[in-house]
């Protein structure tokens, strides 16, 4: 059989291993490196990579064979000779998905290398193993081909966008009293149709904060931007941090309670309001009567921006601006 080349990357077992280990043993936590660090290239005229099952520690492809084994600069660190499967690992990730990964070895060389067997799946980078069995290649358990080996895992998942998106009204598009600018208790509000406003928040966190450090500044100082769009598609807000200045208890004819927040924006004038879904959302259209204000600052009240809504809006709403997170 005529020779080939045949190519496939690996790790070094110290780019596996966690704590500055520099090798692992059954039982151990490994991590799956974002990239190969090595190459390793064979000239063969078999396409199979052989156990050590003649004499210990040496390749039992007797035919001929030679490797090089290449790290990611190109630069040859190992010895030229044959390379041999030692053993292969059986490693499970958290969901118990489970992966095969070899040991390969050179001949006089003091290294081990690591590749995954293609067969069984491959895990995502940064994913954590746990390193269930040992198989000695000796009994033959595996003969992968070289074409199987690999070190180019899948990238991982994408972190969840920090980017959350609710529907709003402003003020006037609830107050009934034609000129009227602010709402209080004792007013009678009445839901609208639709919503008027969508407000995207990016933050490093789920939920809003309020202004207990300073007053019309929101306690968020890690990181949080906003815009606030109105039905027409256009930028109504500053971009700037908004919070939580108060919120309000408000109630239907039949006596039932929803909490309605008041959220403001850093700089701006104005005052956007939405409900809490844990506490349920009127209908459109329902008159609702104010009946009692509570200051943000003196409760312990925590809202997320999921929880977040002003009802179900048509798919229409806001056009050509994505889907809506309610």
């Amino acid at each position: 059989m005529a020779f080939e080349t045949y190519e496939f990357s690996a790790f070094r077992e110290s780019d596996l291993t966690t704590g500055g280990k520099s090798k692992f043993f059954v039982g151990n936590t490994i991590v799956v490196p974002t990239a190969p660090t090595l190459s390793i290239r064979v000239t063969d005229d078999d396409g199979a990579l052989s156990g050590d099952n003649i004499v210990s520690e040496s390749a039992d492809d007797a035919s001929g064979q030679t490797a090089s084994i290449l790290d990611a600069s190109g630069n040859e660190i190992g010895n030229g000779g044959k390379i041999y499967g030692e053993v292969f690992f059986w490693v499970s990730d958290a969901e118990g998905n489970r992966y095969a990964l070899v040991e390969i070895e050179q001949e006089g060389g003091g290294d081990d290398y690591f590749a995954f067997v293609t067969d069984y799946g491959l895990p995502k980078a940064g994913t954590a193993l746990t390193v269930d069995t040992k198989v000695n290649i000796k009994n033959k358990t595996l003969i992968p081909e070289y074409s199987s080996l690999t070190a180019d895992v899948p990238a991982p998942d994408p972190a969840p966008a920090d980017e959350f998106e609710f529907t709003a009204f402003n003020e006037f598009d609830l107050l009934t009293v034609s000129g009227k600018k602010n709402l209080f208790v004792g007013d009678t509000i009445v839901l609208p149709e639709l919503p008027t406003l969508l407000i995207t928040v990016t933050d490093d966190e789920g939920n809003l904060s309020g202004d207990n450090l300073v007053n019309e500044q929101a306690d968020d100082e890690t990181f949080q931007t906003a815009t606030v769009i109105n039905m027409d598609g256009e930028e109504v807000g500053n971009g700037g941090q908004i919070f939580g200045e108060v919120y309000y208890w408000v109630k239907d004819s039949a006596g039932k309670r929803y909490r309605l927040v008041e959220i403001e924006q850093e700089g701006s004038k104005d005052d956007y309001f939405a409900f809490l879904t844990s506490h349920g959302v009127p209908a459109a259209g329902e008159e609702l009567y104010v009946a009692a204000k509570r200051n943000i600052k003196d409760s312990k009240i925590l809202v997320d921006y999921e929880d977040l809504t002003t009802g179900d809006p048509a798919e229409h709403l806001f056009p050509d601006l994505g889907d809506l997170i309610l």
